[in-house]
């Protein structure tokens, strides 16, 4: 039985970060269509929304392929009797069930890896960058609803790690630069994703 590939789903997330940190030197140096600062934070609200997408494809596509190559931990946590080799249309099946594949947080991506793959990749994320995805997830949910309880969720992230004490835009705070380092936020957000990856793909071997 084909097994579905995990090189090819590192390299295809791999080459979408590139591609976004390319894009976002162009908007940010641009001085002519793209002239103002709201239009470039603007843009780059949208991209934190596309990444964080492309971050739960990854994410869904990684536990498939472990589980493709061997399903017998998610046979054990489930209590049931399985293939060990299962076509990848079959883990994708069971993996999310008659929804969709929703991970709202690391720890949850974490909590899923550790029970239904033998050798969980998601473990070896170091907490700098989990708390980075973490927080681009808390930005996606408040750019996706811009309910009251999402707001309070992201200006909390705001204040107990930036010791900010006024709420800003997504946009605005993506802008911004770094305090050490002078590199823009939103370019720290993609190194984050970028090195989750590459601990991932050291770990697994590929």
């Amino acid at each position: 039985m084909r097994k579905t590939s995990l090189r090819l789903a590192f390299d295809e997330f791999d080459e979408s970060l590139q591609a976004y940190a390319a894009f976002a030197g162009k908007i940010v140096s641009a001085q002519r269509v793209i002239r103002y600062q709201w239009e470039k934070t603007e843009l780059l609200e949208a991209f934190a929304l596309r990444l964080v997408t492309l971050w739960e494809i990854f994410v869904e596509d990684v536990v498939v392929a472990c589980m493709n190559r061997d399903s017998s931990k998610y046979a054990q946590f489930r209590g049931l009797v399985l293939r060990k080799h299962l076509s990848a249309d079959e883990c994708r099946a069971m993996l999310t069930g008659l929804g969709y594949f929703d991970c709202r947080s690391m720890s949850e991506i974490q909590r899923i890896g550790r029970q239904v793959l033998l050798f969980n990749p998601f473990a070896v994320i170091p907490k700098a960058e989990s708390r980075k995805i973490d927080e681009l997830m808390i930005m996606r949910n408040y750019l996706a609803h811009y309910s009251g309880k999402a707001k309070r969720t992201l200006n909390n992230v705001y204040k107990n790690t930036y010791h900010m004490q006024r709420f800003r835009e997504p946009g605005n705070f993506l802008w911004a630069n770094t305090r050490r380092g002078g590199q823009m936020r939103f370019y720290v957000y993609l190194d984050a994703l970028h090195d989750a990856a590459s601990a991932m793909r050291v770990f697994l071997g590929i």
